[in-house]
């Protein structure tokens, strides 16, 4: 993906190679702040009153203080002037980081959200038709509590697990709690179908809270689909009849290997063509 000439950081336009954050950056120093990605496709922002909400819901769980401009006619005003200022002109991602300002752990200059956002032109994304081969990755733990859903700027574990698929020509890696159970992908949630029910991670299980992911289940409970959020063990997806992951970006990505296991894609790639075919 080809990044922007330029960036917005709050209510200004600077170059993307500006220098606009210091070494005493609290994101920098301790990941104190959170990330919200969105697509922009077909003249708009994809599911973008879901991405508001929870960066909204975001900020006030981690208790940021909202500047007086913050707002979500703001965000999208900002986006559209940052796109149109990149000459984008087809899909686009957009990717808005909110961050504290300067201090140590314990002294802190303000709470006052910083807003930064970046794009990157975005390929047409279509159905994967050779699916992904990935792996458990088990040296890094996603921890179940009440900031273990938000997109959080302290991203360790899934940049390692990152790092392992790419050392072990994966095409990503799932992620497991503290308590051995699935959790998530580095950059997706999880969904399988087995004995012809839709499963995914609840939220308690320390998964992030996916936009894509509540897309999906309110589709498929609207069409009367049999759907549970629940816990599931690596059993579980070794044992599936099919495994899908969800985000903004892409959509649904149908598994086709997990270890040693082969997975089909008929229901996967129904469900695809059902929500996403020339429509999102």
């Amino acid at each position: 993906m080809n990044a922007g000439k330029f960036l917005s950081l709050n209510e200004e336009i600077h170059s993307s190679g500006e220098l606009l954050i210091s070494t005493a950056n609290r994101s920098f120093r301790y990941g104190d702040g959170f990330f919200e990605t969105m697509k922009y496709a077909n003249g708009e922002l994809v599911l973008k009153q879901l991405h508001f909400e929870r960066l909204f819901a975001s900020l006030d769980l981690m208790f940021f203080l909202k500047p007086a401009f913050l707002n979500k006619e703001f965000l999208e005003k900002k986006i559209q002037s940052l796109i149109s200022k990149n000459h984008h002109k087809g899909n686009v991602r957009v990717r808005i980081t909110i961050f504290r300002g300067n201090g140590s752990l314990h002294e802190l200059d303000n709470l006052q959200a910083n807003v930064l956002i970046e794009t990157w032109d975005l390929p047409i994304v279509g159905w994967n038709e050779n699916g992904l081969v990935v792996g458990f990755y088990s040296d890094a733990k996603k921890t179940c509590d009440q900031f273990s859903h938000i997109k959080s700027n302290n991203f360790l574990p899934y940049a390692m697990a990152a790092i392992w698929a790419k050392k072990n020509k994966l095409n990503d890696a799932i992620l497991l709690n503290n308590f051995n159970r699935v959790a998530d992908a580095t950059i997706a949630n999880i969904f399988i179908l087995k004995d012809g029910i839709i499963q995914t991670p609840a939220l308690s299980e320390g998964c992030i809270a996916g936009v894509m992911r509540k897309y999906v289940l309110k589709k498929m409970r609207d069409a009367g689909m049999p759907v549970q959020e629940t816990v599931l063990e690596k059993g579980d997806l070794t044992q599936a009849a099919e495994i899908f992951f969800t985000n903004s970006i892409f959509n649904i990505r149908w598994i086709k290997q997990l270890g040693k296991n082969n997975y089909a894609n008929s229901f996967s790639k129904q469900l695809w063509n059902d929500i996403f075919l020339e429509k999102i």
